[in-house]
Formats: C-alpha cells, structure tokens, sequence
C-alpha cells in the first residue's frame, strides 16, 4: 500500500503538468463490458483476409487455392496467416470500408492450430527461424515483427514506423493508451487484465528503438487501468535487462485529461510533451514515435515467440444484449463475432458501426471481415437520421477543431468538387474524429463529406501521377524513336558512302586494267613488228 500510494502521488505531480490542444470536445464515457474478463473467440471455420494494405493499396498474393498454409505464413508482403489452414478461394468481396469498397480477399479454410507444425512449416517455407535475426533500417529485430499492424486505428505497420526515423535519434517513445471515443473500451480492458505484458512489450519496443526516454499516456477516467499499469511499470522499473544486464530506460507514467481526441497522434503529443508539429512535419522529425498499447502488447507476444494475428473488439451500443471485450483472428467475420458473444438476436432492428460513435461508420451487412482497424462494433436501436439544413456559419465546427482546418470552407468547396480549394485547406490533414458533426446545429454531415472528397483528392492525384508516368513514358519513348532514326540514318548513310566507295574503287580497277591492255596491246604490236622485220629479211 505505501508503493501505490507513492505511486499514485508520483502521478498527481505528473497530472498537473499537462498540456492542452486545440479544439476537441468533452464527452461522457459510457463504457460497458469492462466487468467481464476478455474472452477470446473461437477460431472459425472461414477467414477472410483482404488483400490490401493499411493505405488501401492491393497487394500481390503470394498463394493460390488449393494451397496449404500454416499460421504464420507469408500469404502476402506484410500479411500473415492467422491460421493453419487451406487456402479455398481468392475472390472479390466487401470489405469494411466507409465507401463499401470491394477488394480481392484470401478465403482460408481453417483447422485446429499445431504451434509446432506452423512453426516448422515456417522455418521450411522462409529459410529463416523463428528466433533469429533480421535487418530493419539500423535496427536488429526478429522477423515476425515485420507482420505486426498499429492496432490504434490506422493499422501502420510497426515496422514502417521504426524505418520512418531513418538515422534520426528517437528522444521519446510515446504509448498512445488514450481511449477517449465513447463506448470504445478494447484498450482499458487489456491494460486492465494484461499490463504485465504490455510492459514487457514496452521494454522491448525502448530497446529496439534506442529510446531516450518513454512515456505510458492514460486519461484520468481509467484508475483501474491506471493501477494495474502503475504496478507494473514499477516492477519493471526495478529490473534489470535479461539479456544486456543492463536497466532499461524508465518507463513514464502520465495522465492525461479525457477529452475527444486526445488519441488522435498530434493532440496526444501536444499534451505529453507541449510540441506543435506544423503540417509541413512528421513527429519522427522531432524524434517522436508513437505507438499504441495494443500494439506494444503485440511487440511482447512477438518477443514470447506468440503469434500477433489477433485483436481485442469492443462490442457495444445502446442495442447490443451483451456489451463485452473480446480477442478474435483477423479476417473472422461481424457474424461469427456477434453469435458468439449472443448479439445476434436483435441484429434486424439495429444498424451496424464499425468504430467508435464518432469516428466510425455503418455497415449494411455482417459477413465482412474484421483487420487490424476494428476496435470497435456497436449495434445501435435504428433510428431515423437527422435531417441537414442550412449553414448558419457559427464557427462551431473551426472551434472544434483539433487539425485546426476550417470544415465551413471545407464542406462548401467538397460540395462542389472544387478538390484544389480543398487542397489548399489542407483536407488532407482531416482526422475524421467526427467533432466537427457532433457540434453542427445544422445537423450538416461534414465528417462524411470530407471522407468523399478526401477519395476523390486520392483520385485526383493518382490520376496526376498516372499522367506524369506516362508522360515519362512517351517522352522516353520519342527519345527511343529519336535515336532509332538516327541510328537507322547513320547506317543509311554508311551504306552510301561504301556504294560510293566500291563505284570509285571500280573505276579506279577499270582504268588499271585498260592502261594493261594497252600496255599488251602495244607490246603484241612491237613483238609482231619485230617478226615482219625478220621475214623481210
């Protein structure tokens, strides 16, 4: 009891030196399901894995049906096989996406897990064992790393992130356990159950970054999370490296103020280490790296020899039966989840949200797989939608604002396709937390407006590169053309001087040979002369 209490007055000094970003809202928490333990589901009999990356780009298949897998395998450039199975059909198919958006999807058929198997089949497959080493950036690190995703959200690849500081010197490690989206509680829950091994993935992620210096962030709505953490931080603390028998670099605890979007990356620097970073900048460019809870617990699996192909759900909403945490397999479908956890039944009168009440979307169906993205699915009472009407422009949505953008200006130009104006507003530093829609008296969807023109920007700037690509393309090939003729000409030209040449050394070969003929012909002449001479005699 005297460590946690000086624990937790180590943290009140630490609360009081916090920082605040600009715009955001106050919300209430309304979170369930944190009473129960987290479940873990059972593995299905069909995983559906898109083949997409965490911008959306297709990636190429390094399987085909028919083939077996084993969990663990490469089935794609940084997507791995959640499980020992077969691979029955590579096929188009809706993924989870604010747009509906189809994308080629890897249909495994799966079967019970043999660790072993898989692990051997690995080593079998990739030449590489598990536990040894490979090359990431300046960085020593073990191969599965590379297959861990940023459970935050976003699903960056870890990997990238840590190839992002290039030779740069990382000054803090920040660990984003922000969870301040209503309802959304997946991370609260593992912190709550799991903080010893998140601590160790913690120490692994300093050790493998050369951190100077890290930092746990976690609101102040959290004191179970908070307590959990704090012990096991603390016991960490006092350790020492296993394997350099050397301590590590103390791990930092440090509350911080619920309010949406404290989560967001930029907000949760500004108020951990009271640093603005302006739009032309990346925080790897100060020497900050951010990395969510959930992905720090993946670190440790990794470094435990486990596999991180999982995830933990939060299943919420004001019609869901059973509000609950829970671990499932990438690729196991909204379906699967929700028979097993008993929220299927009232399934026809809700809606379905992936991801939180603000920064999610609805879906129209439940046979889409779930990706390292999913944090969250709520199952909401139907209700009618709000009907938008006129901008009364009262600056609301700028005030809110934690990008500082100006959505008024924004919405105005997106509703007439102007993109470069939208450019020009930076839309492409849009955050879709949804404050801006939560504080329109107008009831006007802005989130979902910018989401469209945001798709549209990509377009546009695909469109512009395809456009210089083959403008490369044809003045490569006009140069190809180009010196194809000069060559042709060079030889055409060659060829008229040997014509030339053969002409004039014919010429040159006749003239020899009639001075010769003249020469026999004079000399027959004189020899024939000669014998007139004698037969006169």
């Amino acid at each position: 009891m005297k460590l946690l209490s000086s624990l937790l007055t180590s943290l009140e000094k630490q609360t009081a030196r916090q920082y605040r970003f600009r715009g955001g809202i106050q919300l209430p928490g309304n979170k369930k399901g944190l009473e129960t333990p987290i479940k873990t589901l059972s593995l299905p009999d069909e995983l559906k894995l898109p083949l997409l990356d965490y911008s959306h780009r297709p990636l190429q298949a390094l399987v085909k049906p028919g083939d077996a897998v084993s969990r663990g395998q490469w089935l794609a450039k940084g997507l791995a096989s959640p499980a020992t199975g077969t691979i029955s059909d590579i096929q188009h198919a809706p993924i989870i996406h604010p747009g509906g958006l189809n994308a080629n999807c890897i249909v495994i058929r799966t079967r019970s897990d043999a660790e072993p198997e898989a692990q051997a089949e690995q080593e079998k497959k990739t030449g590489v064992a598990a536990n040894s080493k490979l090359t990431a950036g300046t960085q020593t690190v073990t191969p599965n790393i590379a297959s861990i995703k940023g459970l935050g959200g976003a699903a960056f690849p870890l990997l990238d992130k840590i190839n992002a500081l290039g030779n740069r010197e990382l000054t803090t490690l920040i660990i984003n356990a922000a969870e301040c989206e209503p309802q959304i509680a997946c991370d609260e829950a593992l912190m709550q159950s799991h903080a010893i091994e998140i601590v160790f993935g913690i120490n692994h992620l300093v050790a493998l970054t050369a951190a100077k210096r890290c930092i746990v962030a976690i609101e102040d709505s959290k004191p179970l999370a908070i307590e959990k953490m704090l012990q096991a931080i603390e016991a960490s603390n006092l350790t020492k490296d296993a394997d350099t028998n050397t301590s590590l670099v103390k791990i930092e605890l440090k509350t911080i103020g619920t309010r949406y979007p404290t989560g967001a990356e930029l907000p949760l620097i500004k108020v951990t280490t009271n640093l603005d970073i302006t739009r032309n900048m990346h925080p790897t460019d100060h020497g900050i790296l951010c990395v969510n809870v959930a992905t720090a617990h993946a670190v440790g699996l990794i470094y435990k020899q486990q596999f991180a192909d999982s995830r933990v759900i939060t299943i919420a909403g004001n019609n869901a039966a059973k509000p609950c945490n829970v671990r499932v397999r990438f690729g196991t479908s909204i379906e699967h989840i929700l028979a097993q956890t008993e929220n299927l039944a009232a399934i026809d009168q809700s809606t379905i949200h992936c991801g939180g009440p603000l920064s999610g979307f609805e879906v129209s169906q439940i046979d889409l797989p779930v990706t390292a993205q999913t944090h969250c699915i709520l199952i909401n009472q139907r209700q009618k939608p709000a009907t938008p009407v006129a901008c009364i422009r009262c600056s609301a949505c700028a005030d809110s604002c934690p990008a500082e953008l100006l959505p008024q200006q924004l919405h105005w130009y997106a509703q007439a396709n102007d993109i470069e104006r939208c450019t020009e507003l930076n839309l492409a530093h849009c955050i879709e937390c949804g404050c801006c829609d939560l504080v329109c008296p107008s009831a006007i969807p802005l989130t979902a407006t910018f989401r469209y023109a945001k798709s549209q920007q990509l377009a546009l700037t695909k469109q512009a590169q395809q456009a210089a690509q083959a403008e490369v393309r044809f003045e490569s090939r006009e140069k190809r053309l180009a010196k194809q003729e000069e060559a042709r000409a060079q030889r055409l030209l060659k060829r008229k001087e040997a014509v030339a040449s053969n002409k004039s050394a014919k010429q040159n070969t006749d003239g020899i040979q009639s001075a010769l003929a003249r020469a026999r012909e004079q000399a027959h002449n004189r020899a024939q002369a000669r014998r007139n001479s004698k037969k006169d005699l």
